[in-house]
């Protein structure tokens, strides 16, 4: 083999391995969008750097899809493949590569052709990102969608017949994407969304959707029923509720997480965290003498500020937290809420989804879309190009509705 095309395909390799890491967990590890900025410009780099291999890179792009086979963990030699050819702008080698993923019919590589679409912009990805609604396989429609949330440009006269299909998981991704996109308020006709005939994920989809769009706090215990009967909807379900349940409700939410989840303790903080109220925070404290001492440190400084020292014994962290609340609890509004001892507005909220970890700024996402009705709801895992570009966009959305020149 030539030494251009070797080094294509040792390139294209440590390529796939990169975004892998990324897609895999490098997001859960609460790291800044300054961190993901670094990370995300060396996978930017190196689609360029196999772009400038001209031919040498699409044959390495070929022999990695070749290699790759139907398998379900090829998903980053796919994700690889069908970025490095819609960087090259090759509509055929493209159409071929599609093609090839199409006879595997397997979700987990159409995901990958989605994350591909999301992360190379230029109008042949957002030509096949479009085409892709128009197929009749769910897999398919959600790889179009995914191109779409990053690149912008879905019209709701294209995501409207879809929030109406007979198929539950079209629809259920329409609707998420409406509410998203900040358009769930052109959507007519909610009855048969929300009928007893409907799914439950179709309710609770339906339901998130019109919180999204108009506000409507009463929406919540709609959204915490579906929860509570439905587990596969905790995973969602929880972080919506954290962000915008009414203060009335939050001491019964948090009661009903000991029996919804294995690890109800690990639950109930990262609960607190989200509803930043200092009226729970005796939950958080007790839990400093269990194996979850982190977990409650980490809650106390997101809704307070006070960070605990973790080399201390436990008595004394106790006398420590103790000590700083006497001194600063009369600063604190138990009806307010809290982000690391900020009374929560939308400047915090901003600051939040561009300094804080990963965890805080998708929790931080999700106030703001709640408390501004109908602006897009900020999309924390976009490649981080992307969200610089949002954070400038919503800069100046918030600012209007602020009343600021």
């Amino acid at each position: 083999m030539q030494a251009p095309q070797l080094m294509s395909r040792q390139f294209a390799g440590e390529l796939a391995t990169r975004w892998w890491r990324r897609d895999s967990g490098y997001l859960d590890n609460d790291c800044t969008l300054a961190e993901l900025t670094t990370f995300d410009n060396t996978i930017d780099a190196m689609l360029d750097g196999l772009a400038t291999h001209g031919e040498h890179g699409k044959q390495a792009a070929w022999a990695q899809l070749e290699r790759a086979g139907n398998a379900p963990d090829a998903v980053a030699d796919v994700f690889c493949v069908i970025a490095q050819l819609l960087v090259l702008q090759d509509r055929d080698a493209c159409a071929s590569a599609i093609d090839k993923i199409k006879v595997s019919r397997l979700p987990e590589l159409v995901q990958a052709l989605g994350a591909a679409f999301q992360w190379v912009d230029n109008d042949l990805s957002r030509e096949i990102a479009r085409s892709c609604i128009g197929q009749q396989y769910p897999a398919w429609i959600a790889a179009g969608l995914l191109g779409m949330e990053a690149h912008g440009g879905a019209q709701a006269e294209e995501l409207l017949p879809l929030v109406n299909h007979a198929q539950d998981r079209i629809s259920i991704r329409a609707l998420n994407f409406m509410a998203n996109a900040g358009m769930a308020h052109l959507i007519r006709n909610w009855d048969p969304l929300v009928s007893a005939q409907a799914s439950p994920k179709k309710r609770y989809a339906a339901h998130r959707a019109m919180l999204f769009a108009t506000g409507d706090s009463s929406l919540f215990e709609h959204l915490w029923r579906e929860v509570q009967n439905h587990s596969q909807l905790l995973h969602d379900g929880l972080p919506l509720l954290g962000a915008g349940m009414p203060q009335a409700k939050q001491a019964k939410l948090l009661d009903a997480l000991q029996g919804l989840n294995n690890k109800p303790e690990l639950a109930v903080l990262s609960m607190c965290r989200r509803l930043g109220n200092t009226a729970h925070l005796n939950r958080c404290t007790r839990l400093l003498d269990s194996p979850y001492n982190a977990q409650s440190r980490q809650a106390i400084a997101s809704i307070t500020g006070c960070t605990l020292d973790g080399e201390l014994p436990r008595p004394e962290q106790h006398a420590q937290w103790q000590r700083w609340w006497r001194d600063n609890s009369e600063r604190f509004d138990p009806q307010q809420r809290y982000l690391m001892g900020q009374p929560v507005d939308d400047a915090l909220l901003y600051h939040a989804l561009v300094a804080l970890p990963q965890s805080e700024r998708e929790a931080a996402a999700l106030h703001l879309s709640l408390r501004n009705p109908r602006l897009p709801l900020f999309a924390a895992r976009l490649p981080a190009r992307v969200q610089w570009r949002s954070l400038q966009q919503l800069a100046l959305r918030l600012q209007l509705r602020q009343g600021r020149p």
